[in-house]
């Protein structure tokens, strides 16, 4: 994420809009306000929200194989794990908690799209 955020400020750097308002004598501090941060708001949500499906899987898969959340504490991995040797004579016990795992992580990456769309919309444009 880091080497994302800063190859995209070391471009916007460049950019004529950044550039005409340092020329302009703006101060730094307001041409970053201004002008980079809202640029920059597209990366770091879409970062964010794939670091959060990415932090559930890695949860739910050391739970699984008995290094994260233990019983009785209840995780999804935890869940898919107590499920996963019944899971073809009583397939419910594996489904609902891996359907859950599905649902949770694929929302957590269309919330990110639908912030980075709302954001990108209201963005300058060089």
């Amino acid at each position: 994420m880091a080497r994302q955020v800063r190859a995209q400020t070391r471009s916007l750097r460049e950019r004529g809009f950044v550039r005409a308002a340092r020329f302009s004598g703006a101060p730094l501090g307001w041409v970053m306000v201004r002008h980079v941060w809202p640029n920059l708001a597209s990366v770091l949500v879409v970062d964010a929200t794939v670091g959060v499906g990415a932090a559930v899987l890695t949860e739910a898969t050391l739970s699984y194989f008995g290094v994260g959340v233990r019983l009785p504490d209840v995780s999804l991995g935890t869940l898919l794990a107590t499920g996963a040797p019944a899971a073809t004579t009583r397939p419910w016990l594996f489904a609902f908690p891996a359907l859950a795992l599905v649902l949770t992580v694929s929302a957590a990456s269309l919330l990110g799209d639908a912030l980075r769309d709302a954001i990108d919309a209201g963005a300058p444009r060089a």
